[in-house]
């Protein structure tokens, strides 16, 4: 998706817009009498609207500028909000657009068609991604596992890495270079492996329950592998 046109890039030119068309109608309520600005409204208003734009972006007064006392001090304002206001747009759209050329175009399974994809041989990764019809590439333990695939992505021989979980989200917190989908291309559950009739099976399971219902069990998840 093109950086311009995603939700977070568009709410943030919208709240930009929004922001000035409001300054702008406060700028020519403040400067009625100014020669500069009109007092009709509709003829006014969009050089006022001007004004704020040109204002709130830091890069100057354009050929209109504020004389009364009041006036004067709504443009201060306009320029110090504003400030924040393209700020803020300009970091939702440098995010995007790095994330965008950082190659983070994967957001679901079906978006590995067509790719260069790996994942550790051996694992339950492999069969499902070629049930799918996706091509995969095995990396072996005696390859280097996953360090090995990790150098395959960073150096442009494969698209994308697709292991577990747990392992994506630490590596894309070790390493800036790397970014995750943001969610699970397949459900599968951890689990202990316990003798038949172990009488730590419900001992086990409580104490799970316990950590996931005072919210001790999303703490841990955050503080070693990072929000999700």
């Amino acid at each position: 998706m093109n950086s311009f046109s995603k939700p977070t890039t568009v709410e943030g030119f919208i709240d930009l817009f929004l922001y000035c068309a409001v300054a702008g109608l406060v700028i020519w309520w403040s400067e009625k009498g100014n020669p500069e600005f009109d007092d009709d409204l509709r003829k006014g208003y969009p050089d006022a609207l001007e004004h704020a734009l040109v204002t709130s972006s830091s890069t100057g007064y354009g050929h209109r500028v504020a004389k009364k006392p009041l006036g004067r001090w709504v443009q201060a304002l306009t320029i110090i909000i504003g400030i924040a206001f393209f700020g803020n747009f300009c970091g939702l759209l440098a995010a995007d657009y790095t994330a965008e050329k950082m190659g983070s175009s994967i957001g679901s399974v079906e978006d590995l068609r067509g790719k260069k994809v790996c994942a550790l041989d051996g694992t339950t990764t492999v069969p499902f991604l070629r049930k799918l019809g996706i091509s995969v590439t095995p990396v072996t333990e005696e390859d280097g596992g996953i360090a090995e695939a990790r150098e395959l992505v960073l150096n442009g021989d494969m698209d994308a890495f697709v292991t577990d979980s747990p392992i994506v989200l630490e590596i894309v917190k070790e390493d800036g270079r790397f970014a995750s989908p943001g969610g699970m291309f397949d459900a599968q559950k951890y689990g202990f492996a316990l003798q038949k009739g172990s009488p730590l099976k419900e001992d086990i399971k409580m104490a799970l329950l316990q950590l996931m219902e005072s919210g001790r069990y999303a703490e841990i998840v955050d503080k070693w592998l990072g929000k999700s």
